[in-house]
């Protein structure tokens, strides 16, 4: 898949020193290439939640809509996980292309979205390890989460900052200005909802 694709175990270079391998790959890729990463990435995590289900891992629960597939699952849940991952990372992905382009940006989506699809592995797997970590060595592992989530702020950056050609701050205004303005429009909705339905009786100026 895509060069250096994801078999390939350059990809753990992108941890390391995302900038210089995200260099390599700027003009190459498409959106189709990326649209694949993301449908086997999501694949592949409902394929773990089916198997998990099957086999009755201890923290996943037993009951509930993914639980009553049965071992149809092992169809379903890869196949559903796969379009929501690549619907999701498509209206993610667009977003945040937006706002680089209203911060200067000139790279085309499909480019940006092949660049951010090359980052899903390294970011799944490193996550996925610690999580597995944490299972075994509890709180001693938390520091590594918190340094990890902060360093996967400065790969999405770089990724932005790549394809765009964009200042570092310009880029990471790129991805965060849309997470805050949905996350307003969220609240909002949600606020607006809550009086509607008069969980929350409104505000009686009289009193």
């Amino acid at each position: 898949i895509a060069p250096g694709g994801v078999w390939n175990m350059e990809w753990f270079a992108f941890v390391d020193q995302p900038a210089e391998e995200l260099a390599k790959y700027k003009k190459k890729g498409s959106l189709g290439e990326g649209i694949k990463t993301y449908a086997l990435f999501g694949a592949l995590v409902g394929l773990a939640l089916a198997i998990g289900l099957l086999v009755g891992i201890g923290f996943l629960p037993q009951s509930g809509p993914f639980a009553g597939f049965g071992i149809a699952s092992v169809v379903i849940l890869p196949i559903l996980f796969a379009l929501i991952s690549v619907v999701v990372s498509l209206i993610a992905t667009g977003l945040t292309w937006i706002a680089a382009k209203i911060f200067g940006g000139d790279a085309t989506f499909g480019n940006h979205y092949y660049l951010t699809s090359r980052m899903v592995w390294p970011i799944f797997g490193v996550g996925a390890l610690l999580q597995a970590l944490s299972l075994v060595m509890g709180v001693v592992i938390l520091p590594f989460t918190i340094i990890w989530t902060i360093y996967s702020v400065v790969i999405n950056t770089e990724v932005v900052k790549a394809a765009h050609g964009l200042t570092t701050f310009r880029a990471y205004l790129s991805w965060v200005v849309p997470i805050l303005v949905l996350t307003v429009i969220l609240f909002i909705v949600f606020a607006g909802l809550l009086f509607a339905s008069g969980f929350v009786p409104p505000i009686n100026s009289g009193i």
